[in-house]
């Protein structure tokens, strides 16, 4: 993605602003097997819990600028993953995860 940043000059008091340049324009699928979605959040019981989706899909669309760029993602609630059976299918429950099966 391109990078903005300002370039400042002490000796004169403009600020003018640099833009690398954007990958070539089009429309990217997020590979999958080279990819991971992964979570991380606070419990009130201890550390913090940590696991993955492992069904998720994404599209990058690079744009002419990067006003025009976007990233979406879906992720499969159902394919959540904390590597602790009982955590998981709570998650998985109407509490957390199940009252949407998809999320973007």
């Amino acid at each position: 993605m391109s990078r903005t940043q300002e370039i400042r000059n002490d000796k004169f008091p403009t600020t003018e602003v640099a833009t690398s340049n954007l990958p070539i324009a089009g429309t990217y699928n997020v590979d999958a097997v080279h990819s991971n979605h992964r979570l991380r959040c606070p419990s009130p019981r201890g550390p913090k819990v940590r696991g993955r989706f492992t069904e998720f899909t994404g599209v990058i669309t690079i744009g002419d600028t990067l006003e025009n760029s976007s990233v979406e993602a879906t992720v499969q609630a159902a394919s959540i993953t904390t590597d602790n059976e009982m955590r998981d299918a709570h998650l998985k429950s109407p509490d957390f995860l199940g009252s949407r099966p998809t999320r973007r």
